[in-house]
């Protein structure tokens, strides 16, 4: 009997220190678990020297875990204050993959990537310059940063710049000025690590420009005048051109212009026009002059037209001088002369019949060419035509054909622009069944 209540009660002494025992390790479990690594690291000590069993080992391990908590908590935080950012985040991490719960070491962590997000940000606009035409507008940019982010300087007297979210409304009003205006705003990080520059340019409004002259149907005498013509416009300035050859300004002012012409010697009446032009209007003026008064001897009366070498009158005659290439001789003149390329030149005799300020021109003459394996006469009858008329230039384009005699070029049709000036053509030309292309030169006189 005496034996078997000392079996009793040395059983429940077992079961009362294997409660102990339990708790001893809880405790030390409970103060990890909560993140207190250093005083969880003095209640596993303790388990060790008071547990056995199985209870011991395990508290041998988490010991271990503990003080490695400790360590990684104290070079986080000695990293961190080095400012090694990533150094300090790893060590954290340590923590946070044997205890996942522990809230401190993770707002640790993350306090950690923010300093280091604010320590070297980044910032980004998806545009850094924006445009707007003079009926003004709105657009938008988008703002990439790792932090929080400002707009500075978005004061303007013509644009409206707004946050909404990560992105920015730029709304301009339309611009009346026809001078173009410009501006510009700032995106930064609060820390002013980093800024982005946004150019905003508008374009002025295109100026609508009027123009008026006055008279613009002009009758004048035979005789030599001037006349005054009053211009209106908003334009900066104004401009006279495609005068006749026998019209010239003499005075221009900012309202008006003075325009002389010479006296018409022929009994024909003459007509032609000119324009003023400013802010892309123009203002067609016709002028028209009498001719002079033809004499006679009795009731019969007989015009016999002046034939003058001045180059305003019906007919000229000039000196005529060219240079041809020819690209297929064999082509132009037979197998005889081979093939190639080749050169000729010429000069000879041209008569122009109508003054260099008519719309038509016709061209007659007589010249000698020679060259490698040619030579003989050639008679040219061109009618060409004026397609831009200035005071003593004229642009034209024409052709006709080309009678060739003896070995030169074989007769053919030729197509020809040039330039006139007052007593001088300069004149391209292409025969195209013979392949040749030349360029002339006349002098009037």
């Amino acid at each position: 009997m005496k034996r078997i209540l000392t079996i009793v009660l040395c059983f429940l002494l077992s079961l009362s220190l294997w409660g102990q025992n339990s708790e001893l390790l809880k405790s030390a479990q409970n103060l990890f678990a909560a993140g207190d690594y250093s005083s969880a690291v003095t209640k596993y000590q303790e388990c060790v020297k008071k547990l056995s069993g199985k209870d011991k080992n395990i508290a041998q391990m988490q010991l271990v875990t503990a003080q490695a908590c400790v360590t990684a908590l104290n070079n986080a935080k000695s990293a961190e204050a080095s400012k090694d950012y990533d150094k300090a985040i790893a060590e954290y991490q340590k923590i946070l993959d044997v205890n996942p719960g522990d809230s401190r070491v993770k707002a640790l962590q993350e306090g950690v990537r923010k300093a280091k997000r604010e320590a070297n940000p980044t910032l980004s606009v998806s545009k850094s310059s924006m445009s707007f035409t003079s009926s003004g507008g709105t657009d938008m940019i988008t703002v990439n940063c790792s932090m929080t982010w400002t707009i500075s300087n978005q004061s303007s007297q013509f644009c409206t710049i707004s946050r909404n979210g990560n992105g920015i409304t730029v709304t301009c009003t339309s611009n009346t000025s026809t001078s173009s205006r410009d501006m510009y705003f700032t995106v930064k990080t609060t820390n002013g690590v980093k800024e982005q520059r946004v150019s905003i340019t508008q374009a002025g409004s295109t100026p609508t420009y009027t123009l008026s002259a006055s008279p613009t149907n002009i009758t004048a005498s035979s005789s030599s005048g001037t006349k005054t013509i009053y211009v209106t416009t908003n334009a900066s300035s104004y401009e006279v051109d495609f005068l006749p050859a026998w019209c010239t300004v003499t005075s221009k002012s900012k309202t008006s212009f003075v325009l002389s012409y010479s006296a018409n010697t022929s009994t024909s009446s003459r007509s032609d026009w000119f324009r003023v032009k400013a802010g892309g209007q123009t203002v067609r003026i016709d002028i028209k002059q009498d001719g002079k008064a033809s004499s006679s001897s009795s009731s019969y009366r007989r015009s016999t037209p002046s034939i003058s070498y001045s180059h305003d009158k019906l007919f000229s005659i000039g000196i005529d001088a060219s240079f041809d290439l020819f690209f297929n001789e064999s082509a132009a003149f037979g197998s005889y002369y081979g093939s190639g390329m080749q050169y000729g030149y010429g000069a000879g005799v041209r008569v122009r019949l109508g003054r260099t300020d008519q719309f038509f021109n016709l061209i007659s003459g007589a010249r000698y060419v020679g060259g490698k394996h040619h030579s003989g006469a050639m008679i040219p009858i061109l009618l060409n035509m004026n397609l831009l008329r200035m005071d003593g230039l004229a642009f034209y384009v024409g052709g006709g054909y080309e009678i060739g005699i003896g070995n030169a070029y074989k007769n053919d049709f030729v197509a020809q622009l040039g330039m006139r000036g007052y007593h001088a053509d300069l004149q391209f030309y292409y025969k195209p069944t013979a392949q040749v292309l030349g360029i002339g030169f006349t002098y009037y006189f």
